[in-house]
């Protein structure tokens, strides 16, 4: 199903992906303070032995958690005492989670540079391909050429990376490494608390993240960001230039064209209706997300079996769109409608499992619990969009 992504600009920048019926599944607000990717000097202000911690300072007084545990190998960038983490020490830092709620952003040393098709991860020293890539024959030709750049750090490869010829990832990675290598001579001589890295603007990166051959247009009704789009294309899909359109229609303006503040209230409302008449009911507590699917006015006839399956693989497919467009995360919870044949559980499990796979952020469908409900977590990198707009 091919997708556009329609950007606008108000009081900040905002990025949608649509499908070819003008269904919203995914969006993005751009926010100046953002700090997820950034990468820092932080200053080492305490330690916190009994839960294995740090808490470093990244600038203006913005104090992130650090896990001793989960990162043995910091970059200090001054002589330090061996390689334990001491109060005084600066070392190099990228920010994995945003501030949430209560909790402090999360740092760690093992920062990463994302390109389209590769990511480079310090303090790691492995070459991985995406579990998406099946084709054996390929992975070892990319494996036996990426071996002779004789690179350090981690490396995985990207499911798009499949789609392009090797010269066009041996490029990136080259790329990517120059980076990489600049971010560590900056960290020599720059001073504490410094940005060494920043990542693309936020549309853009949701641009480089969500591309594929599906993606039909890219519109933008803002003069600016329209040039920006044309520079960046012509960088990374020079190919696709004629994808970028702008709009100019000021008597139908983009932002009603397509919706935004209609689709924006319904992802914030708690009730979501199903075509079949059945709906959900979706709750964010501190702990989880809880989803119940509720039949509703979709029960008819006798075949209930039939219909509960109907309706289970209706909300599936709703619920994965959901989790995505909510950007909902954490340990998620979900009552579908009990059904007695093991084979109808099976099929919806495999199904959902097969819906939650297109999310560009990890979602793994965990078990059945003993109470029934299907266990879900997804990785927290940023905000929900109910915490986004009751700020």
């Amino acid at each position: 199903m091919s997708k556009r992504v329609i950007i606008r600009k108000n009081n900040r920048i905002m990025s949608g992906l649509f499908e070819a019926n003008r269904r919203l599944i995914q969006l993005d607000l751009a926010d100046p303070n953002r700090l997820l990717g950034r990468i820092y000097i932080g200053k080492v202000k305490n330690i916190v032995k009994n839960i294995q911690a740090a808490f470093v300072e990244i600038g203006d007084g913005q104090i992130a958690y650090y896990s001793l545990q989960k990162n043995p190998s910091p970059l200090f960038t001054k002589a330090a005492n061996g390689v334990t983490v001491c109060v005084g020490d600066e070392i190099v830092v990228q920010v994995e989670k945003e501030a949430m709620k209560t909790k402090e952003p999360v740092v760690t040393s093992k920062w990463s540079i994302n390109g389209r098709y590769v990511v480079l991860v310090y303090g790691e020293y492995f070459l991985h391909f995406s579990s998406k890539i099946k084709d054996s024959s390929w992975k070892k030709s990319v494996q036996e050429k990426v071996e002779q750049l004789h690179l350090s750090g981690g490396i995985l490869i990207r499911t798009n990376a499949q789609y392009v010829s090797e010269e066009i990832l041996l490029k990136e990675l080259k790329e990517l490494y120059h980076v990489f290598c600049m971010i560590k001579q900056k960290a020599n001589y720059r001073t504490v608390y410094t940005c060494l890295y920043q990542p693309e603007k936020d549309y853009l990166t949701a641009i480089r993240d969500t591309y594929s051959n599906d993606l039909d247009e890219i519109i933008t009704d803002d003069t600016e960001i329209f040039q920006e789009l044309q520079k960046y294309f012509g960088k990374n899909f020079p190919d696709d230039l004629e994808k970028l359109q702008y709009y100019e229609d000021k008597m139908l303006p983009l932002e009603k064209l397509y919706r935004f503040d209609f689709e924006i209230q319904r992802a914030l409302q708690k009730q979501v209706w199903l075509k079949s008449g059945a709906y959900l009911i979706i709750e964010p507590t501190e702990t989880l997300v809880a989803i119940d699917v509720n039949t509703g006015k979709a029960i008819k006839g006798k075949q209930k079996e039939e219909t509960f399956l109907k309706i289970n693989l209706e909300a599936a497919a709703e619920i994965a769109r959901q989790l995505r467009l909510r950007n909902l995360s954490g340990m998620i919870l979900i009552d579908f409608i009990n059904m007695k044949a093991e084979e109808y559980r099976r099929k919806l499990m495999e199904e959902f499992q097969r819906l939650v796979s297109y999310d560009p952020i990890k979602t793994v469908v965990v078990d059945i619990t003993k109470l029934d409900l299907v266990e879900v977590t997804r990785k927290k990198e940023k905000p929900p969009l109910h915490e986004l707009f009751s700020l």
